[in-house]
């Protein structure tokens, strides 16, 4: 579902023209699918034995690469597409929204059993730095280039 989603928002932001929100929308999803690939197995934690897991999973478990992911998309989401909204207050309301699916998400793969808590939250807070992240850089390099070199 992860990846439908980017796909489709990519080529939302692609038809409308906003080149700067696909790239950072691809970035943000390639970043998430690569810090999950390195952390898992540079730390390689075994997933949780001491409850019955309700899906079928494999590899290790820190971090939780849902939770890395969905933090990354979903909030650079929100935030690239928050460049469009007409108010601080609309923006908010997005961010706020992307914020709760993430935390969904989060609670979802410890409730399959298949996270420990420490897991998800790792997750989502580095999928969270690494959106925000993203987009300081986005904001800093877009401040530096004249409007019409921007891509907006």
């Amino acid at each position: 579902l992860g990846s439908l989603i980017t796909f489709v928002v990519f080529m939302a932001f692609a038809l409308a023209g906003d080149r700067r929100g696909a790239l950072q929308l691809a970035l943000a999803s390639t970043g998430a699918a690569g810090l999950t690939l390195l952390l898992k197995g540079i730390i390689g934690r075994e997933r949780p034995e001491e409850v019955t897991h309700l899906v079928d999973v494999f590899g290790y478990s820190y971090p939780s690469g849902h939770a890395l992911a969905s933090a990354a998309l979903y909030l650079t989401i929100a935030l690239a597409a928050g460049r469009h909204l007409p108010s601080l207050l609309a923006r908010f309301t997005f961010l706020a929204l992307a914020g709760f699916i993430v935390v969904l998400i989060g609670l979802s793969r410890m409730y399959l059993g298949v996270h420990y808590p420490s897991d998800v939250l790792s997750g989502m807070s580095l999928g969270g730095a690494w959106a925000f992240l993203l987009h300081a850089g986005f904001f800093l390099f877009a401040r530096l280039l004249p409007r019409e070199a921007s891509g907006q």
